[in-house]
């Protein structure tokens, strides 16, 4: 038998509000094919093609950047 726990009740609370939802017809599960499932990039080791498409599908910008002696230089500027 279920044992409650007060740590816990929020996730109660939260998941009947997220099924009376789904009862009015609120939300829609859609499933979504593990080719674009966007959150791969946090979890999974991914090909770089495979890492650049989900950088495109995220609207994610790539860009070169480099810090190394950035912070020296403006820590030298601001002393002067």
């Amino acid at each position: 038998h279920p044992v409650y726990h007060s740590h816990s009740k929020h996730i109660e609370i939260d998941l009947h509000f997220f099924l009376e939802k789904l009862a009015k017809g609120d939300l829609k599960i859609q499933y979504i094919s593990s080719k674009d499932q966007v959150a791969d990039i946090l979890t999974k080791s991914l090909s770089k093609q495979h890492h650049y498409q989900i950088i495109n599908k995220l609207n994610l910008i790539v860009g070169a950047l480099s810090l190394w002696g950035d912070v020296n230089r403006s820590t030298k500027k601001a002393l002067k």
